[in-house]
């Protein structure tokens, strides 16, 4: 087969190749060649990912009235052992294990003591997400979900959150493929708003990477500009896509006069900013899962638009369709290999999505937030650790000792 020639976006490193994902792929000619019915062949290469999910809950016992977070933790850590699921708590420290679950107090979440209820963080060992690796991860999600509505009542709050981490599964980034994701999530993200409920669309806890210190002040079209012309380090990216301004609620919360990087923003590129493309950029919009449809949901759709984000690029000048992002998120799915009864949720998701909101100003934040808001930015800032983060870089330092030892 002749191969077929590509041409590459303006301002895109040339070390991949780079169809355009725009927003009229349904009437466009091109849909020809890259729609859905078009073979594996016509398509950029997508890589695969490595992700790693963290369910942030209201959790209660339905056999024990605990009055400690610490002893709902033993139960939950208990149930997920008698299943074969190998988990810890983790009580605090800088370290973290990275083959096991991990249980351990979310303090973003308001605890309601009278009614037992406890805000806790469950998150998963880093899984391969690309074609034909579902079904290493998928029944595991299951059986730790079954277990928690089957033993504990899952309630979910509006800070409750489904925050997904990816990195490709080489275990770095580069730093074209690091700038594509940017770009399309600054691209989508009224789209993805329209996904979520309104709660979750104006938390501080998941700021708008589009209106942040820096972006705000741009077109969509500049921003994209930003990123892919004048970005020229990890650093660099993280900062533009994370810059939190002096005069926001979360500055004055925290107390700070100055702009600062912050990593609670719908996409959290922080995780970046060691300048080596090893670490995670972390999806942290979703609201709680209480079952493993919800969350597996979430976690397709972020693995595939990471995937599609690195095979194709936006072009800014176009306003993004909604109907265009569902048709190909389902596409790469499918290309995934996921069962027809995930894919098909992918789609209901997109059908009860509101339209988006295109107007001067939608999606920014809200300018006032409560004390309990703010009492919780603050134990957030004071902790600075990240369960997701932390997983990944255990996870690579585990690798390159095997390698020496080799």
């Amino acid at each position: 087969m002749p191969r077929r020639v590509v041409h590459f976006a303006p301002n895109m490193t040339s070390h991949r190749h780079h169809q355009h994902l725009d927003d009229d792929l349904v009437r466009r000619p091109r849909v020809q060649l890259y729609g859905e019915e078009a073979p594996r062949a016509t398509l950029p290469t997508a890589p695969d990912f490595l992700f790693c999910v963290e369910l942030g809950l209201l959790i209660r016992s339905r056999q024990i009235k605990h009055t400690s977070v610490y002893t709902l933790m033993d139960e939950v850590s208990a149930r997920l052992r008698d299943v074969r699921i190998t988990n810890h708590i983790h009580h605090g420290g800088a370290h973290e294990n990275h083959k096991d679950w991990t249980i351990m107090e979310d303090k973003a979440i308001p605890t309601q003591l009278s009614d037992h209820r406890f805000g806790v963080k469950i998150v998963s060992p880093f899984f391969r997400f690309g074609p034909g690796h579902g079904e290493t991860w998928l029944p595991l999600l299951d059986v730790v979900m079954s277990v928690l509505n089957y033993d504990f009542e899952l309630t979910t709050h509006h800070q409750c959150s489904t925050s997904v981490h990816v990195v490709p599964a080489r275990g770095h980034w580069t730093l074209g493929e690091a700038k594509a994701l940017a770009t399309s999530a600054i691209y989508f993200e009224r789209c993805f708003d329209a996904l979520m409920p309104y709660y979750r669309r104006r938390t501080i806890f998941a700021k708008s990477n589009r209106h942040n210190q820096y972006l705000g002040r741009r077109s969509v079209t500049a921003c994209v500009a930003s990123i892919n012309g004048q970005t020229d380090s990890f650093a660099n990216l993280a900062a533009r896509m994370n810059w939190c301004g002096a005069k926001t609620a979360t500055s004055e919360a925290l107390g700070n006069s100055d702009d600062f990087p912050h990593d609670a923003y719908r996409w959290n590129f922080l995780g970046l900013s060691n300048d080596n493309g090893y670490g995670t950029i972390e999806f942290r919009q979703p609201p709680g899962s209480t079952d493993s449809a919800e969350a597996i949901k979430w976690v397709m759709l972020v693995g595939c638009f990471a995937r599609l984000s690195c095979a194709f690029s936006v072009r800014p000048e176009h306003q993004p369709s909604l109907f265009s992002l569902g048709k190909w998120i389902r596409y790469e799915a499918r290309l995934c290999k996921f069962n027809r009864l995930y894919v098909d949720e992918l789609k209901r998701m997109f059908e009860r999505a509101d339209e988006p909101q295109f107007a001067p100003g939608a999606g920014r934040d809200p300018e006032v937030i409560s004390g309990d808001e703010a009492s919780r930015l603050r134990w957030l800032e004071a902790l600075r650790w990240n369960a997701g983060q932390q997983k990944f870089k255990e996870l690579v330092n585990n690798s390159q000792k095997k390698k020496r030892r080799a």
